[in-house]
């Protein structure tokens, strides 16, 4: 049990204060500093290293917060972060409530009403106990098993397609969606609730540097996702940050920025038009 409230509370914090270690500063854009006469409002549903977290002096660091920073500096914004629930970040972009919204992953059906700047190309991942995690060579071996996650279209979908691939119709692997945070995944997981968990690869990445007794068992589970920019259908601003996010993605910022927060090589997209096109065409 303490064990396990360890390692759970341990994430959000370890991850930001070990991601820290490489951020230190200010991004550019961070309402830490309102040099521009002109705000966009982001939301987000909470701390999500390494793509987003708080630091100590309140301001936002992590791949998408850096992106975000330096693309709305160069277009003379600050930016200003308004965490909310998950259910609510998309009707919130659409009502014009908040302008972008970073992590709301591109999906075909959420391209009806809004517009994306994919960022970040990842993929679905498994976490396990370390000692688990050598038994598990690919889903095969999650046949018959709970696998803890948040819910959602996107890993319900994943969960089926791997299903009809991978396990026999009478012992499937059984998605356990979890409405809380990262850390209650685990905590199911460390009590034998579930046998694993899933959810973006990089995200695990970040949270094995700092919880040595977790492993990263598949790290390819299904088709690319993105981490994006959302914004609403027609969203002017969009145009506007689009010159400036293809410069940091087309720079050495890119890597720069993804070897800094320890994933080990460049995660950013470098053509977000096509990464946009292989989602839609997938989709058809």
């Amino acid at each position: 049990m303490k064990h396990a409230m360890k390692i759970a509370s341990a994430l959000v914090v370890t991850l930001a204060a070990g991601l820290l270690s490489g951020a230190a500063g200010a991004a550019p854009g961070d309402k830490n500093s309102a040099k521009h006469n002109k705000t966009i409002i982001a939301t987000l549903s909470g701390p999500l290293p390494p793509y987003n977290f708080e630091k100590e002096d309140q301001t936002w660091a992590g791949l998408s917060s850096d992106a975000l920073a330096y693309a709305a500096d160069k277009a003379g914004y600050n930016v200003e972060y308004r965490p909310m629930a998950f259910e609510n970040e998309i009707p919130a972009l659409i009502n014009g409530r908040v302008d972008v919204a970073p992590g709301v992953y591109v999906t075909a059906e959420r391209y009806e009403k809004l517009d994306y700047i994919p960022l970040i190309q990842t993929y679905f991942g498994i976490i396990m106990n370390k000692s688990d995690a050598a038994k598990v060579k690919s889903w095969a071996d999650l046949c018959g098993h709970k696998i803890g996650m948040h819910y959602s279209a996107v890993t319900e979908r994943t969960v089926k397609e791997m299903n009809e691939k991978y396990c026999p119709k009478d012992n499937l692997a059984v998605s356990a969606p979890v409405s809380g945070s990262i850390p209650d995944i685990l905590n199911n997981m460390q009590h034998g609730r579930v046998y694993a968990a899933l959810d973006d690869v990089n995200m695990w990445r970040a949270a094995i540097q700092k919880l040595p007794d977790l492993a990263i068992a598949l790290d390819k589970i299904g088709p690319p996702i993105y981490q994006p920019l959302a914004f609403k259908k027609g969203s002017k601003l969009r145009e506007e940050l689009m010159p400036y996010v293809l410069e940091f993605l087309r720079s050495d910022r890119a890597e720069k920025t993804s070897l800094k927060y320890g994933m080990g090589k460049n995660v950013f997209v470098s053509d977000p038009d096509k990464a946009m096109d292989e989602i839609l065409g997938a989709k058809k």
